[in-house]
């Protein structure tokens, strides 16, 4: 509006110019037709009625296009100094000594100082620092490469307190316009933030961020390790169903968010989907953050794999069940045995005639045997459970015969062919007392259990491998596994045929303990053919623990 008002007034100077001309042209012909007689002069006074009327006629045009700067100069300032006393932060200008010689109100607001405190001061006395060589370089740099503005960083006391500024400075003429921002707030908030991103980055729990829509806006390292998720946009973010099973996303929509918005918070056990759709138990925190309207703004979640505690759960109902199922047999195996002993004994009291006696005092020893070798099976059980790793080198042609020379007063021991061979590379070392007790279990069931209706009754051991490694084979032609009894075999207290009248713990003995090992078993056998029996156990480096213990 007011350029277009700028054109009329100069069109009207312009107008009334062509008016002032011709007024003078009409005079001076008026003159010149009145002079005819005096010619020459008439044509001077012509000519300088001319020129004087276009000398006045661009004097005022001169004169108003000066005025009308004037005004709009005024126009301007007024219209700048309103602008700067509405910005939020600190605006101030300088002389070219940097002396103050305008003070915005926010910078009143701020500072606490008045403009007439302030005015003729320098920028340094309000803004004391040590920066000031290098502030007055940049300026200077600015001026040099005629660039339009320069914003730097500038730290410096006010009223005593050090702050955290970044300055702009525009050049205007010989003054310079500073608009000052004090970041100092903001650099502490950044300060925070970054230590907090620290902290969530290492922290070994999942922390997730949901917007209102469900989609995963943020998650730390630990939650994109948890979830196998690839740190990109495309995976980070998927949406709240795909991270959870449909019934725990149903749960959470209409039980545990609900929670958490009356309450503030929610905490319970729920499952996530890892990318490759594996699930993973969680212990789970959810919190709702609410803006200042009571709208829910997003939603902030807290997981810690529990993986390890259910397994340790499941494997507590395990033990628990089979503690119970073991108080019960054990109970059972070991009071048949000690009511035989006393029925015997209380026979024998009235018992007379000496061959029966002997006869039920072998009975009683019978018993009193059985009920030893169980008790020794429930010590190996608990031996292995109990004790430490005791490693040492192992010879197996040793171990082989010490343990056939313990069971050799077992029922046909003698009629029962053993052999073995040997071909390790390298000393082997391991658990001497364990491998005695896998030894023993598996050449006392070759023992018990072979066919005494065939003459070539036999055992044969296989034994190889290295320092690392070792794989015993164990071969007999006794009576076999039944086909049904074969995954059950290595069960508590299960006894494979009718012919046994063992505890039913040996082979559980000598899986538990190749386990204990870090080995593994395998079980082959055929009705009447024989049976199989493989172990393998990894090696213990003497060297490496010699290496530990220095």
């Amino acid at each position: 509006m007011t350029i277009f008002q700028g054109d009329i007034n100069r069109n009207t100077v312009i107008l009334r110019l062509f008016l002032l001309s011709g007024t003078s042209l009409a005079f001076a012909f008026f003159i010149f037709t009145n002079s005819y007689e005096d010619s020459f002069y008439s044509y001077l006074i012509f000519t300088a009625l001319i020129i004087a009327l276009v000398v006045i006629n661009l004097l005022s045009l001169r004169v108003f296009t000066q005025s009308r700067k004037d005004v709009i100069n005024k126009v301007n300032a007024d219209n700048m100094v309103t602008l700067l006393d509405n910005i939020s932060d600190i605006c101030c200008i300088c002389d070219k000594d940097f002396r103050f010689i305008y003070w915005n109100k926010a910078a009143e607001e701020i500072s606490g100082y008045k403009f007439e405190e302030i005015a003729g001061k320098r920028f340094d006395d309000l803004f004391k620092s040590a920066s000031t060589p290098e502030r007055d370089k940049l300026i200077g740099q600015m001026i040099m490469e005629k660039r339009k503005s320069l914003t730097f960083s500038y730290e410096a006391f006010m009223k005593g307190i050090l702050n955290q500024f970044e300055i702009t400075v525009f050049p205007s003429g010989d003054n310079y316009i500073y608009l000052v921002r004090n970041i100092t707030d903001k650099l502490l908030i950044e300060q925070q933030n970054n230590r907090t991103n620290k902290i969530l980055e290492a922290t070994s729990d999942l922390v997730a961020m949901v917007n209102v829509q469900g989609q995963n806006v943020y998650m730390n390292n630990a939650g994109v390790r948890l979830l196998d998720e690839k740190n990109d946009d495309s995976n980070v973010r998927r949406s709240l169903v795909e991270m959870h099973p449909p019934d725990v996303y149903k749960y959470l929509i209409t039980e545990a968010i609900p929670y958490a918005l009356k309450h503030g918070t929610w905490q319970g056990e729920t499952r996530f989907i890892t990318s490759e759709g594996k699930t993973i138990p969680v212990s789970q925190v959810i919190i709702a953050h609410l803006d200042s309207q009571g709208h829910l703004e997003y939603i902030s979640t807290i997981a810690r794999d529990i993986s390890k505690e259910k397994q340790a759960e499941e494997e507590l109902k395990k033990i628990n069940f089979e503690l119970d199922h073991f108080v019960y047999r054990a109970s059972h195996d070991l009071r048949a045995p000690l009511t035989s002993i006393r029925g015997l004994v209380e026979i024998s009291l009235e018992e007379r005639d000496t061959q029966k006696l002997k006869q039920y005092m072998s009975f009683v020893g019978d018993s009193a045997k059985k009920l030893d070798n169980y008790i020794i099976n429930l010590l190996s059980i608990s031996r292995n459970d109990r004790l430490e790793m005791e490693q040492r080198p192992i010879d197996f042609s040793i171990l082989i015969q010490e343990t056939i020379e313990e069971l050799r007063f077992l029922k046909n021991a003698d009629r029962i062919n053993i052999s073995w061979d040997i071909s390790c590379e390298g000393q082997f070392c391991s658990d001497l007392i364990r491998l005695k007790i896998i030894f023993k279990n598996i050449i006392s069931n070759a023992i018990k259990y072979q066919r005494v209706n065939i003459t070539n009754s036999f055992l044969s051991i296989n034994i190889s491998g290295d320092p690392q490694l070792i794989r015993a084979v164990f071969t007999d032609n006794g009576i076999g596994i039944q086909e049904d009894s074969k995954e059950r075999i290595f069960d508590m207290f299960y006894r494979g045929t009718e012919l046994s009248d063992g505890s039913g713990l040996g082979l559980y003995i000598v899986k538990s303990v190749i386990e204990k090992l870090k080995g593994r078993i395998q079980l082959h056998s055929k009705i009447s053919e024989g049976t199989t029996t493989i172990i393998e156990i990894p090696g213990y480096s003497m060297k490496k623990d010699t290496d530990q213990e220095l």
